[in-house]
Parts: C-alpha cells; structure tokens; sequence
C-alpha cells in the first residue's frame, strides 16, 4: 500500500551496545521513510535519524544505543512495495564504525 505506515515496538537495549538494521524494498520509500527512533521513557522521541531508502538498493545500517530505548519506524513511497524486508538486530558488544573498503600503501 503506497504511503503506508510501519512502527515496531520500543526495545529496550539496557544489554545492547549495537543495533544493526538492514532493510530492503522494491520501491522507493518516502522522503526520510526510514526512521530510527530513540528514547529515554518510551513516551517521547528524544533523538532519531532519517534515511531515504532506494528501490533494489538493499541497505544495512549500524548504530551505537544512543537512549536506553531503541525503534525503528517505515514509511513507504507513493506506489505500493510487492517485496520488501526489514530487520534488526541487537547485539551485546559494540561493533566499531568505520571505512572497512581495501587500503593500499604508499611506497617511496
């Protein structure tokens, strides 16, 4: 359904030093359709980031635990999705951010 609304539940991530997202959809979402939300109560928002999601362009997102509670919101394009897949998952360790491309050295 074109425009339509995805909220998970709050997660508390007391025990978590990571959250990794991966998502995934065969159209565009929204303007900032991808929303991941954090809070110190469950009640209000204190902090999120906002991110534009392609279409065929499967993306996979790692973040620190900003508040004590974590969410993730979805909001879809304006055509409806016939494929899509979303995930999160928690993990006890924190996993450092980072460039992990190839490096080459220089020589003299």
């Amino acid at each position: 359904m074109g425009n339509a609304i995805f909220t998970g539940e709050w997660f508390d991530t007391l025990n978590y030093g990571t959250s990794i997202v991966s998502v995934a959809t065969d159209k565009d979402s929204a303007i900032n359709g991808l929303e991941v939300q954090y809070s110190n109560d469950t009640t209000h928002i204190d902090q999120e980031d906002k991110f534009n999601i392609k279409a065929n362009i499967g993306k996979v997102f790692t973040f620190g635990m900003a508040n004590r509670y974590f969410r993730i919101k979805y909001t879809n394009g304006n055509v409806a999705q016939t494929q899509f897949d979303i995930q999160v998952i928690h993990k006890s360790t924190a996993i450092k951010q980072g460039f992990f491309g190839s490096v080459k050295s220089a020589t003299s």
